[in-house]
Protein backbone atom coordinates (compact mmCIF):
# COMPACT_ATOMS: atom_id res chain seq x y z
CA UNK A 1 0.00 0.00 0.00
CA UNK A 2 1.19 3.51 -0.80
CA UNK A 3 1.25 5.77 2.23
CA UNK A 4 0.88 9.45 1.50
CA UNK A 5 -0.81 12.48 3.00
CA UNK A 6 -1.65 14.17 -0.25
CA UNK A 7 -3.78 13.46 -3.21
CA UNK A 8 -2.11 12.59 -6.46
CA UNK A 9 -2.96 14.51 -9.63
CA UNK A 10 -5.11 11.57 -10.75
CA UNK A 11 -6.81 11.33 -7.35
CA UNK A 12 -7.76 15.00 -7.51
CA UNK A 13 -9.08 14.60 -11.07
CA UNK A 14 -11.12 11.54 -10.08
CA UNK A 15 -12.69 13.37 -7.13
CA UNK A 16 -13.49 16.30 -9.44
CA UNK A 17 -15.09 13.94 -11.96
CA UNK A 18 -17.21 12.38 -9.24
CA UNK A 19 -18.37 15.82 -8.18
CA UNK A 20 -19.05 16.91 -11.76
CA UNK A 21 -21.23 13.88 -12.49
CA UNK A 22 -22.80 14.20 -9.02
CA UNK A 23 -22.12 10.61 -8.10
CA UNK A 24 -21.53 8.99 -4.75
CA UNK A 25 -18.25 7.19 -4.28
CA UNK A 26 -20.01 3.85 -3.84
CA UNK A 27 -21.84 4.23 -7.16
CA UNK A 28 -18.68 5.20 -9.07
CA UNK A 29 -16.81 2.28 -7.49
CA UNK A 30 -19.54 -0.11 -8.60
CA UNK A 31 -19.53 1.39 -12.12
CA UNK A 32 -15.81 0.78 -12.59
CA UNK A 33 -15.64 -2.55 -10.74
CA UNK A 34 -13.69 -1.69 -7.60
CA UNK A 35 -14.57 -1.45 -3.93
CA UNK A 36 -15.53 1.84 -2.35
CA UNK A 37 -12.50 1.60 -0.06
CA UNK A 38 -10.19 1.13 -3.05
CA UNK A 39 -11.68 4.13 -4.85
CA UNK A 40 -11.30 6.22 -1.71
CA UNK A 41 -7.66 5.14 -1.34
CA UNK A 42 -7.10 5.95 -5.01
CA UNK A 43 -8.51 9.46 -4.58
CA UNK A 44 -6.36 9.98 -1.48
CA UNK A 45 -3.16 8.77 -3.15
CA UNK A 46 -2.87 5.58 -1.11
CA UNK A 47 -3.33 3.25 -4.08
CA UNK A 48 -1.99 3.31 -7.60
CA UNK A 49 -4.26 3.41 -10.61
CA UNK A 50 -3.78 0.73 -13.26
CA UNK A 51 -4.06 1.27 -16.99
CA UNK A 52 -7.04 -1.09 -16.98
CA UNK A 53 -8.87 1.01 -14.41
CA UNK A 54 -8.20 4.20 -16.37
CA UNK A 55 -9.62 2.41 -19.42
CA UNK A 56 -12.80 1.56 -17.48
CA UNK A 57 -13.18 5.10 -16.13
CA UNK A 58 -12.81 6.83 -19.49
CA UNK A 59 -15.17 4.31 -21.07
CA UNK A 60 -17.89 4.40 -18.38
CA UNK A 61 -17.87 8.20 -18.18
CA UNK A 62 -17.50 8.82 -21.93
CA UNK A 63 -14.26 10.73 -21.52
CA UNK A 64 -12.74 11.30 -24.95
CA UNK A 65 -10.26 13.41 -26.85
CA UNK A 66 -8.09 15.83 -24.90
CA UNK A 67 -9.88 15.00 -21.65
CA UNK A 68 -9.06 11.33 -22.07
CA UNK A 69 -5.42 12.14 -22.75
CA UNK A 70 -5.38 14.34 -19.64
CA UNK A 71 -6.68 11.49 -17.44
CA UNK A 72 -4.12 9.09 -18.88
CA UNK A 73 -1.29 11.59 -18.36
CA UNK A 74 -2.41 12.28 -14.78
CA UNK A 75 -2.51 8.54 -14.08
CA UNK A 76 1.07 8.19 -15.31
CA UNK A 77 2.16 11.18 -13.24
CA UNK A 78 0.54 9.72 -10.13
CA UNK A 79 2.53 6.51 -10.03
CA UNK A 80 5.21 5.94 -7.43
CA UNK A 81 7.49 4.26 -9.92
CA UNK A 82 8.00 4.23 -13.64
CA UNK A 83 9.14 1.11 -15.44
CA UNK A 84 11.20 1.47 -18.54
CA UNK A 85 12.43 -1.25 -20.86
CA UNK A 86 16.00 -0.41 -21.84
CA UNK A 87 16.91 -3.90 -23.00
CA UNK A 88 17.70 -2.77 -26.54
CA UNK A 89 19.02 0.67 -25.58
CA UNK A 90 22.56 1.75 -26.39
CA UNK A 91 25.10 2.08 -23.59
CA UNK A 92 24.78 5.87 -23.88
CA UNK A 93 21.01 5.73 -23.37
CA UNK A 94 21.34 3.34 -20.44
CA UNK A 95 23.88 5.62 -18.80
CA UNK A 96 21.65 8.65 -19.34
CA UNK A 97 18.61 6.95 -17.79
CA UNK A 98 20.62 5.78 -14.78
CA UNK A 99 22.22 9.22 -14.27
CA UNK A 100 18.87 10.95 -14.54
CA UNK A 101 17.23 8.59 -12.03
CA UNK A 102 20.12 8.99 -9.57
CA UNK A 103 20.06 12.79 -9.74
CA UNK A 104 16.35 13.54 -9.98
CA UNK A 105 15.89 14.15 -6.24
CA UNK A 106 18.66 16.76 -6.29
CA UNK A 107 17.19 18.72 -9.20
CA UNK A 108 15.09 21.82 -8.58
CA UNK A 109 12.02 22.78 -10.60
CA UNK A 110 13.99 25.12 -12.86
CA UNK A 111 16.42 22.37 -13.83
CA UNK A 112 13.58 19.94 -14.45
CA UNK A 113 11.80 22.51 -16.62
CA UNK A 114 14.95 22.84 -18.75
CA UNK A 115 14.91 19.07 -19.33
CA UNK A 116 11.21 19.19 -20.20
CA UNK A 117 11.84 22.03 -22.66
CA UNK A 118 14.65 20.06 -24.28
CA UNK A 119 12.43 16.99 -24.62
CA UNK A 120 9.71 19.09 -26.24
CA UNK A 121 12.22 20.31 -28.83
CA UNK A 122 13.05 16.71 -29.77
CA UNK A 123 9.38 16.09 -30.65
CA UNK A 124 9.42 18.80 -33.34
Amino acid sequence: MIRTNRRTPFGRALAELRGRVDERMSHMAENVGVSTSFLSALELGRKQVSKELVDKIVSKYNITGEDEQRYRRLAEMSGISIRMNIEDASDMKREFVADFARNLDDMDDEQIQKFKDLLEKTKA
